[in-house]
């Protein structure tokens, strides 16, 4: 087995192997055109889509809320719940502070975090492959992350995942830099960027810190000096002193059980966990069962035979082994008609699993075992190290979506990472080593396979970004403007008046289950702690008659009940399948007077507004 298995060689890049930290990589006027170039993108990108991302009825609403509420000086967890890290609230919050509270201030915000990433990766990718190759990762990334919907990095689902995704892509830049070049700036950086990631979200600080780990203990198999090692580790206390200390002050607004129970989600033992929790991980690739693994291997073994076939196609073709290559193009041109012979759906699978796999996460974890192989063989290789780093920060960071990778939805903020290792995997499968990897044929392949897989990105992102200007209605108000789907508009911004006139009369009002985006543009704080209610959100029990003693104790005049529905836990009512008593609560103490509705439709958002009965 080859020690350059996982390296891509160009003339541009050559030099690294020997450099410092790899300094005179990307100076070259085609990676600065190339820069320039996925710069227009981005600019294009944040141009056409505007103010048409989000919506207005599910999670935005919460990070739009979260944010405004701190700059008005609330305590995030003690007066304002949320289910992440407090860096992405108090960052927003502090843009707020200083720009005004404004949805143009989260757009830049947003965006510029994308553009971010996106340069981040593209540096990283330089380190060990072609241009073409960071090209590719690097408009991947910016395609996927503009599109309509929720899952988006201007106005996000939340913006925990978006920054946590920017740390977690310098933490690997500064991981890349301090394996090839262990200088204390590198390693010191390496961990401030974890301390950021895991402020922002629990799974990006432990992907960074356990990556993080792998490489100092590669670095003491290298020194093979104590007090390099002592001098390596203590670049890390500045980053476990910021975590200790913003834990300190986490546990001491309520105790460590209000903050995992009350607060995050996501936690092991939380009640979101316990009861919704496997549902949630299955439905978005994180499933074990025997059926799923069965499936996974035979995608793998699929999508690891084709490329080998087409490696062997390109070596047969460059021997000039002519009836070899008639064969084994015969074959795969067979496949190739045999997909396009399948219905729509299946195709569009079988193209997904050769060029974007499903199990990408899976595939990449699959080969650490050779990456550290390859680290031992190399006589413990800087460069080698570096991949070994590289291979494994991917799945950590990405587990949840081990079998459910696909170029949008959640998955959007996790696969950066994972697709530098996928790119260097499929390539050192599919195209041949030796004399034949410098030649123009290997050039001309490695454009194929980045081809192929970017323009499988943008056939699915192309729908999303046509649907940002479909039936879209601008919803103005003093903080921002946003435009919401002409059948959802009239009833939704009906309740925001409501919620404007009846703040001026000095009434409280409450938004359930999740219309959190309501407070927001009316400018009114929730009467209670807990403001969304989600399956998981309150837990029965203690939790449950908090909030209902803050009801009781506003008191809260009216409630505004969407349609709101959640089938991606499993549990589509709110008050039915899920926080009965708490409904039941709000069933006996108020009654239904008001219908905010403009199509009566189970799929176009419509409230009832319930007023507290007199009496009670």
């Amino acid at each position: 087995m080859s020690r350059s298995f996982f390296f891509l060689p160009e003339t541009q890049h050559s030099k690294t192997v020997n450099a410092r930290d790899g300094l005179e990589v990307g100076q070259g006027a085609a990676v600065l055109i190339t820069i320039g170039a996925l710069c227009c993108l981005w600019l294009a990108l944040v141009t056409f889509g505007w103010a048409r991302w989000g919506s207005v009825t599910v999670d935005c609403g919460r990070e739009l809320y979260v944010a405004a509420a701190l700059a008005e000086g609330k305590m995030l967890y003690r007066d304002v719940w949320y289910l992440y890290g407090p860096g992405a609230p108090y960052l927003n919050s502090l843009l707020f502070r200083t720009f005004g509270i404004h949805l143009s201030v989260a757009y830049f915000a947003g965006s510029l975090a994308g553009l971010a990433t996106m340069l981040t990766l593209f540096r990283c990718a330089l380190y060990f492959a072609p241009l073409s190759v960071a090209f590719a990762i690097g408009y991947i990334v910016l395609i996927q992350s503009f599109g309509g919907g929720i899952f988006n990095y201007p106005l996000p689902y939340a913006y925990a995942s978006v920054y946590g995704s920017v740390a977690a892509c310098l933490f690997l830049l500064y991981a890349i830099r301090g394996a090839l070049n262990p200088t204390k700036i590198n390693l010191l950086l390496a961990g401030l960027w974890s301390a950021v990631a895991l402020l922002m979200k629990l799974e990006f600080g432990f992907a960074c810190f356990g990556s993080l780990a792998v490489l100092h203990v590669g670095l003491i198999l290298r020194q093979r000096s104590w007090y390099a090692a002592f001098r390596n580790l203590l670049s890390v206390t500045p980053a476990l002193l910021i975590c200790a200390v913003v834990i300190g002050w986490m546990v001491s607004i309520g105790g460590v059980a209000f903050i995992t129970q009350e607060n995050f989600m996501s936690w092991p033992t939380s009640y979101f966990m316990q009861k919704y929790g496997q549902y949630w991980l299955r439905t978005h690739g994180y499933d074990w069962s025997l059926s799923q693994l069965l499936k996974v291997v035979v995608l793998t073994v699929g999508f690891v035979a084709f490329w080998v076939g087409f490696r062997f196609w390109l070596l047969s073709a460059f021997r000039k082994l002519w009836l070899r290559a008639v064969c084994i193009g015969t074959v795969l041109g067979a496949g190739t008609v045999a997909f396009w012979m399948e219905t729509p759906e299946r195709l569009n699978a079988d193209i997904a699993m050769l060029v974007f796999p499903r199990p990408m996460v899976f595939i990449v974890a699959l080969a650490i075992p050779l990456a550290g192989f390859l680290f031992w063989r190399s006589r413990l290789c800087a460069r080698t190290l570096a991949i070994l780093v590289v291979m494994i920060f991917g799945p950590l960071l990405a587990f949840r979506i081990l079998f459910g990778m696909i170029s949008q939805d959640y998955a959007i903020y996790y696969n950066g990472p994972v697709l530098l290792p996928f790119f260097l995997l499929l390539l050192a499968i599919a195209i041949p080593g030796g004399h034949f990897q410098n030649g123009v044929g290997a050039r001309r392949a490695r454009l194929f396979v980045c081809a192929a897989v970017c323009e499988w990105v943008t056939l699915l992102a192309i729908p999303r970004y046509f649907d940002m200007r479909t039936e879209r209605v601008a919803f103005e108000s003093e903080r921002g403007t946003i435009y919401v789907r002409a059948t959802t508009l009239p009833a939704w911004a009906d309740a925001v008046n409501f919620m404007r006139e009846a703040k001026q009369s000095g009434q409280a009002v409450m938004s359930i289950p999740e219309d959190t985006a309501l407070y927001f543009f009316a400018g009114v704080l929730s009467p209670t702690r807990v403001f969304a209610f989600t399956p998981g959100t309150l837990s029965p029990g203690p939790m449950t008659a908090k909030t209902i003693a803050e009801m009781e104790l506003v008191p809260v005049r009216y409630v505004i009940w969407s349609n709101r529905q959640f089938p991606e836990y499993g549990v589509p009512e709110f008050g039915v399948d899920f926080d009965v008593p708490f409904a039941e609560y709000i069933r006996r103490n108020y009654r239904p007077v008001r219908e905010f509705s403009s199509i009566n439709r189970p799929d176009v958002w419509q409230a009832t507004l319930w007023e507290r009965k007199p009496g009670e």
